[in-house]
């Protein structure tokens, strides 16, 4: 891609309903923009080949890692925390806190997403950016 493309992909980002389409690596991908209203966040969804699938999501997906954000959550809040290192011991292994991964298709930041795609694919090729058919 040119950089005049990825300036006109970052212009689109977060800025309401349309969609982005990319050929990367020989998968259509397309991007849309989501709201979320009560959080009062925007981010951007990712659909490889016209779908979200959930197999993408595990960490030894060659797609999801590809093109997905990679996630790393917390297992125990601060309060189980607590809980365990009263009943464990707080130099114990079982009161330390433990993560999972997972690959999320949100993404909120432009340039992490940039860097990703460009980071872990060879051929990206723009598209089309428009508005959705209503």
């Amino acid at each position: 891609m040119t950089k005049e493309e990825w300036k006109q992909v970052e212009e689109w980002w977060g800025t309401g309903e349309g969609h982005v389409t990319l050929e990367i690596d020989g998968y259509s991908i397309a991007l849309y923009n989501y709201t979320d209203k009560e959080k009062m966040m925007l981010s951007v969804m990712i659909y490889v080949n016209g779908h979200i699938c959930g197999k993408y999501s595990n960490i030894d997906s060659e797609v999801g890692n590809r093109f997905w954000k990679r996630e790393r959550k917390p297992l125990y809040s601060p309060k189980e925390l607590k809980i365990r290192a009263q009943l464990y011991g707080k130099r114990s292994k079982e009161s330390k806190q433990k993560y999972f991964e997972m690959n999320s298709f949100m993404w909120r930041s432009f340039r992490a997403f940039k860097k990703h795609i460009t980071s872990n694919n060879t051929d990206i090729i723009f598209k089309s950016c428009g508005y959705q058919d209503v």
